[in-house]
């Protein structure tokens, strides 16, 4: 999001946690400085665009238009989360989980508006691989999904829509993958 110029606020419960994500943000855009790749003004400009927080309750988390929680792969930490988030976000605003295989639908579930949830799963290192699955729930209304193929775009990802389903496309292709390699 930063390297689009897009605000965005990093909220952990620990700042260690939350210094050591911006010391690495930083190393990577200053590996990209030290390889002509990118303007100290650039790394500059993008490191502004990133604040922190340690809740939730911090007054930046209740006006975003949107939001990637982007957790361990546990469903009840998930559904937790988003319960948090529906008590504290706008009207109208995004709730979409990062989840490489849950179901979307579950996670919406611990919240009042199954409407505004999807998913956004960003192939790792997102800052370097181009796929993004924006996964439908089987809420998820049709402005939701438009608005997170658009990000997807403003992003300069390849976004693609994928249904509700065990490791939507990618990650369900490598499944296949891989167990046909145990056997061979």
């Amino acid at each position: 999001f930063a390297n689009k110029g897009i605000p965005v606020t990093l909220v952990d419960k620990s700042p260690e946690a939350l210094e050591t994500r911006i010391g690495g943000i930083r190393a990577a855009y200053e590996a990209n400085v030290a390889k002509g790749k990118l303007s100290e003004d650039k790394l500059g400009a993008r490191m502004r665009c990133i604040t922190t927080a340690t809740s939730l309750d911090d007054p930046a988390c209740s006006t975003a238009d949107l939001y990637v929680e982007a957790v361990f792969e546990r469903l009840e930490l998930k559904k937790a989360i988003f319960k948090e988030l529906d008590a504290i976000a706008k009207p109208g605003a995004l709730l979409c989980t990062n989840t490489s295989t849950l179901d979307i639908d579950k996670i919406a579930s611990a919240t009042s508006r199954p409407q505004d949830v999807c998913g956004t799963h960003f192939f790792s290192p997102a800052n370097i691989m181009p796929l993004l699955e924006n996964v439908r729930g089987s809420a998820s209304s049709g402005e939701t999904l438009a608005t997170v193929m658009a990000m997807g775009k403003k992003l300069g990802k390849k976004a693609v829509l994928a249904g509700n389903c065990f490791g939507f496309i990618g990650n369900r292709m490598i499944e296949g993958y891989c167990r046909e390699s145990y056997f061979r």
